[in-house]
């Protein structure tokens, strides 16, 4: 990955390893394959709480069974609990995404 210095000359980013540059691009690419669900239109105390229980939920190395769907799921599942979202939205969101 280049990056401009201040100079004006391209150069790489040393900050980031090679393993967390592949993740960027490949992050990258995968998201231009991607579609986005909405779920709710949130103020920005409530989106504060919202990252705050995506922030918990921990994330488990796939195990034939779970996944980040799963975890999108305990995301909204939470937020449910915590009254951010209605259920019907959660709902509405996870049948969406399910759609092809």
């Amino acid at each position: 990955m280049t990056t401009m210095t201040t100079d004006g000359t391209s150069g790489f980013d040393l900050s980031l390893s090679e393993e967390q540059q592949l993740v960027q691009r490949t992050a990258h690419d995968f998201a231009r394959e991607c579609r986005l669900v909405p779920v709710a239109s949130l103020g920005r105390g409530k989106r504060a709480a919202l990252e705050r229980i995506a922030n918990g939920v921990g994330v488990m190395r796939p195990n034939g069974w779970w996944n980040g769907q799963n975890w999108v799921v305990e995301v909204l599942k939470r937020a449910v609990e915590h009254d951010l979202i209605s259920p019907e939205e959660r709902d509405n969101a996870i049948y969406t995404a399910a759609e092809p």
